[in-house]
C-alpha cells in the first residue's frame, strides 16, 4: 500500500511540475484567448450577426498571430 501511495504522489508531483511549466510558458496566450472569449460571447448575446462578424475578425487575427513566427525562443 505504501508503494502505491508513493507512486501516486510521485506521478502527481511530476504532473503538477509539467503543468506549471506549460502555464508559465503560455500564460500570456491563455489570457489573450480568454479575453477574446469574453468579447465574442457577449456580442453573440447582443446580436447574432454582430457576433459572427466579431468571431470572424477574432479568428482572422488569431490566424495572423499564429502565422507570424514566435520571437520567444
Amino acid at each position: 500500500m505504501k508503494k502505491l501511495i508513493q507512486f501516486i504522489k510521485k506521478k502527481t508531483e511530476k504532473f503538477l511540475e509539467r503543468t506549471k511549466g506549460i502555464l508559465k510558458e503560455h500564460f500570456d496566450d491563455l489570457l489573450m484567448l480568454l479575453g477574446l472569449v469574453f468579447i465574442v460571447i457577449p456580442t453573440f448575446i447582443i446580436s447574432s450577426i454582430a457576433g459572427l462578424y466579431t468571431l470572424g475578425a477574432v479568428l482572422f487575427l488569431l490566424g495572423l498571430f499564429f502565422a507570424i513566427p514566435s520571437r520567444k525562443g
